[in-house]
């Protein structure tokens, strides 16, 4: 059946070549055909089988017909899955602000950012541009995030606070907003061959999945999957950020043999 219907997209997309003008249209019939890797249950479509699930290959049209997105880990930080990590500056600040930032009069000075989000416990260094004399920096809520001297804010607590910075009498802001990310389960103890889904709750930035025994137990986008018997600390890391699940895989046969 595969095999036939790989036959009739063979013959569609050469009639396409045959009659449709060579551009785009023909471009994004032979995009749609593209090849992915998917699972039953996951929400993700991959380039190679990435972690231990069941994959089998799909086209990525019918991939995102079922609402699939990229896999961060195969496509990298240009796929669609990375749009909220990519916006943070170097180090572990959160999501960039949009264009320059907010200013009382049009060609005073502005602040690098305009808007932030934030995970608990991470920084971003915001800059001033124009303007002359020392940059004085200040919060309306230090509980939600505080600003140093020289304009590094650190994220406190949920919720909004406004980071103002002045200078030669101008001011210009930026918003900073603040996640407190949790996970949805701290220790679980899974079976050989069974998985489960670990979910970063409170948080809209990209998460980065790893864990610190492969052999014992993979990850993929959450899922985690038994390999074999021990322990294994999977982590979840959102610009610098981690928070930790503890694994520990059992072998039902072994503990079947043990009662018999």
């Amino acid at each position: 059946m595969r095999h036939m219907k790989r036959t009739l997209v063979c013959f569609v997309m050469t009639i396409a070549m045959v009659f449709l003008p060579l551009g785009q249209a023909a471009t994004e019939a032979l995009h749609a055909e593209t090849m992915v890797y998917v699972t039953k249950t996951g929400s993700k479509y991959h380039t190679r089988k990435c972690g231990n699930g069941n994959f089998y290959q799909q086209t990525l049209s019918e991939a995102k017909a079922r609402g699939l997105t990229p896999c961060s880990k195969c496509y990298g930080s240009a796929s669609g899955g990375g749009s909220a990590a990519s916006g943070g500056g170097s180090g572990s600040g959160g999501s960039g602000g949009s264009g320059s930032g907010s200013s009382e009069k049009s060609g005073s000075i502005s602040v690098s950012a305009s808007s932030l989000t934030l995970v608990r416990g991470s920084t971003k260094k915001l800059k001033v541009k124009g303007g002359s004399g020392t940059a004085k920096w200040s919060s309306s809520n230090k509980k939600v995030a505080s600003v140093s001297a020289d304009g590094e804010v650190t994220a406190k607590g949920k919720g909004k606070a406004v980071i103002t910075v002045t200078r030669g009498g101008k001011k210009a802001t930026c918003t900073v907003r603040v996640e407190t990310p949790k996970l949805d389960m701290t220790e679980i103890t899974l079976e050989i061959g069974e998985t489960e889904f670990l979910e970063l709750k409170g948080c809209s930035h990209a998460v980065e999945w790893t864990s610190s025994d492969e052999d014992v137990c993979d990850v993929c986008e959450g899922e985690l999957i038994p390999v074999g018997e021990g322990t294994a600390t999977v982590t979840a890391k959102v610009h610098g950020v981690r928070f930790r699940c503890e694994v520990t895989v059992v072998d039902p046969d072994e503990d079947f043999d043990d009662n018999v």
